[in-house]
């Protein structure tokens, strides 16, 4: 999706380029092979794995009422984790595993693609941090 997305977003999809996810935060985790302890307590090896940890919840609480799509930038490392289409609009959605709120991808696309909402979900509370982007606390996601 180089060019500004258009809607219906489903005329977009690329069989060839997708995201892989399980049907549950717990399976993933069993999944990992990490032991419980790693999970609960933290270590430099869950560090690592919180984010995908996040995203897995985050798609859990956005598939409930949405359909999902997913951008990357071709030749480029810059991915948005999450779009969706609302209110006739594209809606790209960022997950942060931490109060970090960095996004370069997501201000990027933005910027590219001339969205007018957006959402990071973390750590954070709720805050509208310009009149784009909204930052959205990790138990809030299926809210959106």
């Amino acid at each position: 999706m180089e060019a500004k997305p258009y809607l219906p977003l489903s005329s977009y999809r690329d069989p060839h380029s997708f995201k892989v996810f399980v049907n549950d935060v717990g399976l993933l985790s069993a999944m990992s092979g990490l032991e419980a302890e790693t999970l609960l307590k933290g270590s430099d090896i869950f560090v690592e794995f919180k984010g995908a940890l996040t995203e897995q919840f985050v798609f859990q609480q956005l598939l409930q009422n949405k359909a999902l799509y997913y951008w990357s930038k071709d030749n480029s490392r810059q991915e948005v984790d999450f779009i969706i289409q609302s209110d006739n609009q594209v809606v790209p959605i960022e997950c942060k595993a931490e109060e970090n709120l960095k996004a370069k991808s997501l201000a990027s696309f933005i910027k590219e693609h001339g969205v007018s909402k957006a959402y990071k979900i973390s750590m954070k509370p709720y805050q509208k941090s310009d009149d784009i982007v909204i930052n959205v606390p990790l138990y809030m996601a299926a809210e959106i």
